[in-house]
């Protein structure tokens, strides 16, 4: 627990229109002012209710520093101001002091209004000469859904869906996966962007949205094998629209969000043995691609999107490797996406397993996908975007792999009866 005092100006109560008495609890609402130089630097330390981690380096963050070091007493007026949710206020008329107590950083702190406190905690850090200007601040008792809060707040700056998501807790056991499975030896999961702007200290950072849309692709709820018309092109095109596809989990849109966590889980529950086994899987086509394009002569370093005289290429998504060419999203897309047609769901208790081993099925097969990407590509003219769009394409290997599971199917049974 913590009480920050800050002086106050203008201080007004409001209570809720439908208790008035609080005899309900339902939340009250506190607005003062607050000049800028009084902001306590201890509300950095209650950050875990905004959705966001704040990029004060974006054109909105400088419009604000902007504003905030013009001495033109309008500070107050221009700006949304800083929004906080807490257990406690209480003001002291004489005094002119507002004592805010937080409990739990789970559901008090700072729920909108993130750039505009870090801006000034660091103007005050860089300068104590700030010129007159006051902010306004919002508190709010009684809050218990922060996120909902924070949803309906955030919106100066878009906030994606990811980050609020984020805070209702919706990522868990897919957190627990991957922190259990490192790949070639890299944490991948440190990278893992969860919320907006989470990661933009690291290098190659991982947005959670890419990998819910390759996970997607093997999701048999979402996209079933037996249908070849639901090829799952979204997960390259569009992430937003991929990640909401996820949480909905093919329930319909009026169902509740606990109706949609429970689906969820189960669904990832399912799927959770070979999750990641598809990661692997991505990793390991990113890194050896050239292997399949080398074994039909094709010269994959002669594609502009290959970046092979560039100084410097991205590393590779999930073991950060060094790449010596970089391998488009619109190459890697379809082709990992092509080894759901190697998903089996076992009839007992549902869970996934692999009618062949991913990895083995693309070292068997690694040529022929190479040559249709390849095909598709100059047919495409080398666009990456064109060539993770093709329906022929994505429909070309995924019969390429299917029939070559069902091969090894039946012969795996036939050497059974043999056996027998």
């Amino acid at each position: 627990m913590e009480t920050l005092t800050v002086p106050a100006k203008e201080f007004k109560h409001f209570k809720d229109p439908y208790d008035p008495k609080g005899s309900q609890g339902r939340p009250d609402k506190y607005r003062f002012y607050v000049d800028v130089r009084d902001v306590p630097a201890e509300l950095e330390n209650w950050m875990d209710t905004n959705p966001r981690d704040q990029n004060l380096e974006t054109n909105v963050a400088r419009a604000i520093r902007g504003s905030l070091l013009e001495d033109n007493k309008s500070f107050h007026l221009w700006n949304r101001g800083i929004l906080l949710s807490a257990s406690k206020v209480v003001y002291d008329n004489r005094s002119g002091l507002a004592h805010i107590t937080f409990e739990n950083p789970q559901v008090h702190g700072n729920i909108d209004g993130g750039h505009t406190l870090k801006i000034i905690l660091a103007q005050k850090a860089a300068s104590p000469e700030l010129p007159e200007q006051y902010v306004e601040f919002e508190v709010i008792v009684g809050v218990t859904a922060p996120e909902d809060l924070a949803e309906a707040r955030n919106n100066s700056v878009a906030v994606n869906t990811k980050s609020l998501e984020e805070l209702k807790n919706s990522f868990e056991l897919l957190k627990e996966i991957f922190r259990s499975h490192p790949i070639q030896g890299n944490d991948y999961y440190q990278r893992i962007e969860f919320r907006q702007n989470q990661m933009r200290q690291k290098s190659n950072p991982i947005d959670i949205r890419e990998i819910i849309g390759i996970i997607n692709m093997f999701n048999q709820t979402l996209y079933p094998i037996n249908n070849m018309d639901l090829a799952p092109i979204q997960s390259f095109s569009g992430r937003e629209v991929c990640l909401r596809r996820f949480l909905q989990m093919g329930l319909p849109d009026e169902a509740s969000d606990e109706d949609c966590r429970k689906e969820r889980d189960k669904v990832i529950a399912s799927m959770r043995p070979i999750i990641p086994d598809i990661l692997e899987l991505w990793d390991y086509v990113e890194c050896h691609f050239t292997e399949g394009t080398s074994a039909i002569a094709k010269r994959y370093g002669a594609k502009g999107y290959s970046n092979y005289d560039a100084k410097s290429r991205p590393n590779a998504l999930f073991s950060d490797a060094p790449l010596r060419y970089s391998i488009p999203r619109g190459i890697l897309y379809p082709v990992v996406g092509s080894f759901r047609a190697l998903v089996r769901i076992h009839e007992d208790d549902g869970t996934y397993y692999w009618a062949v081993p991913p990895l083995q099925a693309w070292k068997e097969n690694s040529a022929k996908i190479a040559e249709y990407v390849m095909a598709s590509s100059q047919e495409l003219g080398n666009s990456p975007t064109a060539i993770g769009k093709s329906k022929n394409l994505w429909n070309s290997l995924f019969l390429t792999l299917s029939f070559y599971a069902q091969t090894n199917e039946l012969r795996s049974s036939a050497g059974r009866q043999e056996q027998e």
